[in-house]
Parts: structure tokens; sequence; C-alpha cells
């Protein structure tokens, strides 16, 4: 727990915890996320999985010197071989197994990012909203290492006077109320950015976008663009490491809501819709700095003078808290998960 936040890192929620490019077709990575290590693979099947990093035959970390054999992670040390759920299934010594397991976390694989689901045992892992029908680019792949935790990162999207104070939107107009259903929440706005999409030289934009955050580690806004006819994603994974330390990570991809057909056209579009993706991304990433510089120093208040303007906070933080442990909020009762369709 850290000296300004009043909770921990052991959150329930998907997290993101590593870029798929990085795993590589049977590749093992070490990752170490909610104050704890982990290891992640991928089988010969392709399917991703993370475990605890520690063997608990005699204590080796299986992210140094473990590989992967078939669908099994290897121990290093005595070749013991865990399979994707962590239990053991064969040693070198032939004869009966060992009773041996491994934590194991539900581990998916979306849109070129690996996530898993951490909780505690009674907490089941609720499903993330589907991926959209329509098609959209290829993402930008982008990431930080920051000094702050995830609630302070989701609880943006419904700080209303930061919009304007921080960013310099105006006009702000709430399209849809802040909604919540079990461990989801929504909302939708209207804003002007006044720096336009490619930096202070383009002309301010319309911009409508629709908010939709999935437990504290998963915040997906779709921003659409009339003027140019765009449509942008993007979604911020913030991942508690340890204490105050956390990797934000973030995608972009954008889709072209119109245009003429034909081959060459679908090559321009192509190509058109990667610059402007990476236009976009560059966007965030400037939005995203004065953003960190205030995460990294400011203080989270349990009792904030909010006044008019700010925005659902006190709902968001109300809705937030049933994603903690016994312990992961000091002077707050115990909030149950709420299930999908109940009030939070």
């Amino acid at each position: 727990m850290s000296s300004r936040y009043p909770f921990g890192v052991s959150l329930s929620g998907w997290f993101a915890i590593a870029w798929s490019a990085e795993l590589g077709r049977t590749g093992v990575l070490n990752r170490r996320a909610f104050g704890q290590e982990w290891v992640v693979f991928r089988g010969e099947s392709g399917e991703v999985q993370a475990l605890a990093a520690y063997c608990p035959h005699l204590g080796a970390h299986l992210g140094h010197g473990g590989r992967v054999v078939g669908e099994q992670l290897r121990c290093p040390f005595h070749g013991f071989c865990f399979d994707r759920s962590g239990a053991c299934q064969s040693t070198p010594y032939g004869g009966k197994r060992p009773r041996l397991h491994i934590r194991a976390l539900p581990t998916q694989e979306r849109d070129g990012v690996v996530l898993v689901f951490h909780g505690a045992p009674q907490v089941p892992a609720w499903p993330l909203p589907e991926n959209p029908q329509h098609a959209y680019g290829r993402p930008v792949f982008q990431s930080w290492r920051i000094r702050s935790h995830p609630q302070e990162i989701i609880e943006n999207t419904v700080d209303h006077g930061h919009f304007s104070a921080v960013h310099g939107y105006r006009g702000l107009r709430p399209l849809n109320p802040v909604k919540t259903d079990g461990p989801h929440l929504r909302a939708g706005y209207e804003v002007i950015r006044t720096q336009g999409l490619f930096g202070p030289w383009s002309r301010p934009l319309v911009m409508c976008m629709a908010i939709q955050a999935s437990g504290l580690g998963y915040s997906r806004v779709e921003v659409t663009i009339p003027r140019y006819g765009l449509l942008i994603e993007q979604i911020v994974y913030p991942t508690p490491i340890a204490g105050e330390l956390l990797e934000l990570r973030a995608t972009t991809r954008l889709r072209l809501f119109h245009g003429a057909g034909g081959r060459r056209a679908a090559l321009g579009r192509r190509l058109l819709t990667r610059f402007v993706s990476l236009a976009a991304a560059r966007g965030m990433a400037r939005d995203l700095a004065p953003d960190i510089r205030i995460w990294e120093h400011k203080a989270y208040l349990q009792r904030p003078g909010l006044a008019e303007g700010d925005g659902p906070i006190g709902r968001f933080r109300r809705w937030a808290r049933q994603f903690y442990g016994h312990d992961e909020m000091a002077g707050t009762p115990v909030v149950k998960l709420a299930a999908a369709g109940a009030a939070p």
C-alpha cells in the first residue's frame, strides 16, 4: 500500500500483462504484477498462459531458464513440467507424479494484447466486452511505466472538469449518463478538441466519445470524428506492478467509415488509415503527458471537496470498491463483486 493511496495493488479484474508480439511462437516472459512474480508462456498450439513464477518443488523461478515443451512449461532446476492449469504433469524421476500445483491466472489474447484475470479464488472472471464487428486497421502499441494506481487512470474518464483544465477541451456535453452494470461502466460525451487531430496547427474538432470501462484494468474509448469520417478506438490497460508503480499500455486503431471502392482505393485507405492511426496515437501521447505529470504527484483523497461540474466521481468511486479484497482499501468495508445486471 502506498502512502499516497489508501488501497493496494491486489485487484480483481482483467489486466494486460504483455504484448502478443513479445511472446513469439513459443516464448516465455517474466512479469511482475499485483506485487508478485509471474511467468507467461505460449504453448506449441499457440495458447497463452500465465502462472505464478516459482516452482512449488524447490522454488526455482520458471521464467529464468524454463522452456516450453508442447503445452507445458518445464522447470529449469529439476525438469518438472506444469500444464496450463498449473498442475505438475511429469518429473524426470518417473513413477507417481507429485501433487504439485502452481497458481494459474485465466488468460486470453485479443487484438495483440495478452490479458490475465487476477482476483480472489471466489471471484469469477467476467467477460470483457465483445470486439466490434466492423473492421479496424492495425493497432498502434504504446506503453509507459509511471507512478500511479489503476483507479486514478480510469477515474479520468468521468472527471469532467479535467477535460478543459488539463486538455483544453471545451463544450463538453454528456450524450449518455454514466451507467454501471456489475463490473462494467459506460458513458458518452461530446467535446470540442481545440488543437484538432494533427497538433496545434490543425482546426478544432467536434468529437463524440463512447467510453466503456471493465474493472480498473480496461477502458475502451471509441471516438467518432464526423468531419473526417473517422472512428478511432483507443484502449488503455493500466496494470499495477508493486507499490506505486504501474505499466500503462495503450492501443490505438482506426476505421474510415466512408470512401470509394476498388483495389486502388482500398490500398489508399489502408495507407491513410495507418498514417492517421499513428497521428492519433501521437495525439494520445501528447494528451497523456500532462495527466501523467499529475498522476505521479497527486494524492488520493477519501473525502474530496467535489464541486458542481466535476462529473460523477463519487459514483465512480463507489463502483470501484467492488474490485478490492479484504485489506486493499483502508477503512472501507469489503464489497462483493456485483454480478452483471445488478446494481452496484
